[in-house]
């Protein structure tokens, strides 16, 4: 069996007269961790695959923030102020 990379080279060639490569091309994207696919960053389907990624990756962490009610949201206070410069009223 090819390494990632001859067959990310394979799919990409044969995407140029298959459409179906592109499809099975991010179906191979799909099955390897973040490292591998940014070594491939030029490819331009590698590239979409990380941005979808990184704004799964990003909705996870609001939804995580806002589940967290000792971070979010910030609970209601009150502060005191007290006015030194005699001139600010």
């Amino acid at each position: 069996m090819a390494g990632f990379r001859e067959q990310a080279k394979a799919l990409r060639a044969a995407a140029v007269k298959d459409a179906s490569a592109v499809d099975a091309l991010h179906d191979l994207y799909r099955t390897h961790p973040d490292w591998a696919i940014k070594a491939m960053a030029k490819d331009p389907v590698a590239h979409a695959e990380m941005r979808v990624r990184e704004t799964l990756q990003n909705a996870s962490d609001v939804a995580a923030m806002e589940a967290d009610k000792t971070y979010w949201p910030r609970t209601p206070h009150e502060a005191t102020v007290k006015v030194t410069d005699a001139e600010a009223g």
